[in-house]
């Protein structure tokens, strides 16, 4: 996707690099190219570690960032601060009270073995550094983004997830989660992060803060709710148990699809 017009004085603007379409400034048309790709990835992409990491929307959000970077799309800032705030805060909502734990250990059942802080690492890698960078670019910029930025970001986000799992309740892609309060966070973080950035712009702290505390609060909700872990923790060893029982059913296969081999080379060499 790309971003909405921001609020700026108008000026000259040069040539956008790799644009599709003449005339569209925003290159809009390539953002939603990058998007269309991602949503059939799955179906073409043959390495399983690449084709479930591509199933999560942090991973879009992480290829239309380093296509950012490469083809110099700087004009997509704006949305892509919006999105990122959004990811950041539905997956700190969705894991709050610890659920990240299962999802730490759903990957070292798919092979991905990681220690609590590996895994703390990784997620702040994934998570938090989009929110940083992009704040970064957009306040050193001095653009003072528009919310519209949020409401496509949410569009994107609700075509993500109706593209790779039917529903907005994305709990098979990851593990079972407060969605609603996910989808909460998700939408303060979308809407406020381009009012928080304007606000730091102007440096008016007060009203930064206020902001800030406003997109926390979903978060804080499941943080602060002792019921949130009670509630979904059945869910989620119910889930892992399945995910382990799917693992073992594609590991007997192959175990008897090599006995089968293996029996006909045998055969083939007695012959």
């Amino acid at each position: 996707m790309s971003s909405v017009s921001h609020r700026q004085p108008p000026s000259k603007v040069g040539p956008v690099p790799f644009q599709l379409i003449p005339g569209d400034r925003l290159n809009i048309a390539l953002g939603c190219a990058i998007y269309l790709a991602l949503t059939g990835s799955s179906e073409v992409i043959n390495n399983k570690f690449l084709r479930k990491n591509l199933q999560a929307y942090t991973s879009w959000n992480w290829v239309l960032i380093v296509s950012r970077i490469l083809l110099r799309q700087d004009q997509w800032d704006p949305f892509l601060l919006s999105n990122s705030f959004g990811v950041c805060m539905a997956f700190r909502t969705a894991g709050a009270r610890g659920l990240t734990e299962m999802m730490r250990q759903k990957m070292a059942l798919r092979g991905v073995k990681l220690t609590k802080l590996q895994f703390a690492m990784m997620d702040h890698w994934v998570h938090t550094v989009p929110v940083l960078l992009m704040t970064y670019l957009v306040v050193r910029s001095g653009r003072r983004p528009l919310m519209t930025n949020g409401v496509v970001g949410m569009m994107a986000q609700m075509f993500f997830a109706y593209s790779q799992a039917g529903t907005l309740n994305v709990a098979e892609l990851y593990m079972p989660h407060p969605a609603k309060r996910a989808w909460l966070a998700s939408l303060a973080g979308q809407l406020l992060a381009p009012l928080l950035v304007t606000a730091i712009v102007d440096r008016k702290w007060k009203k930064a803060g206020v902001i800030f505390l406003i997109i926390l609060l979903p978060w804080l909700s499941s943080s602060l709710d002792p019921n949130v872990k009670r509630k979904y923790y059945n869910p989620l060893m119910a889930h892992i148990a399945k995910v382990k029982e799917d693992m073992q059913e594609k590991e007997r296969r192959r175990n008897a699809k090599n006995a089968v081999a293996l029996g006909f080379s045998l055969l083939g060499a007695m012959l």
